[in-house]
């Protein structure tokens, strides 16, 4: 009786393991940071408009206890973009938005790199993130 019982106790302990091998990615290196934003939707040469529809007004950031109760949660909204400025250069007007799409550290504070700027001109997008804002700054400079 004990030899049954251990030989069935051994396949499902057999079962088990194998099940938890496959929930484990071949590749961590696949695995992509997820955006909080649509950011990868908005393509350089799409009006203002159509990228704004696109981006929203607000992202949800995470969960506040309500004044309800202590068992609900709403939601913790940030007005989108979260800052704009205007830069000027060569006779040029550039429009710059900066989007809050990523959380590289849960502090509560909102840093660059957590920023993606989109940069449009005479109502155009023109480029996107921070290698191309830096190329157009060293270039009106």
């Amino acid at each position: 009786m004990n030899k049954y019982f251990a030989c069935i106790l051994s396949l499902i302990l057999a079962g088990c393991v194998s099940m938890s091998e496959k929930s484990i990615p071949a590749d961590p290196v696949l695995l992509k940071k997820s955006s909080l934003t649509k950011i990868d939707m908005v393509k350089v040469g799409m009006a203002y408009k159509e990228v704004l529809a696109i981006m929203d007004s607000s992202v949800k950031v995470g969960y506040q206890q309500s004044d309800q109760g202590s068992m609900v949660f709403e939601p913790i909204n940030l007005k989108q973009p979260t800052r704009a400025e205007i830069l000027t250069g060569q006779g040029k007007n550039y429009e710059v938005l900066y989007y809050f799409t990523d959380i590289n550290k849960a502090d509560g504070m909102i840093v660059d790199d957590e920023l993606t700027p989109l940069i449009f001109q005479d109502q155009k997008l023109i480029g996107k993130g921070w290698d191309f804002l830096f190329y157009l700054r060293k270039d009106m400079s």
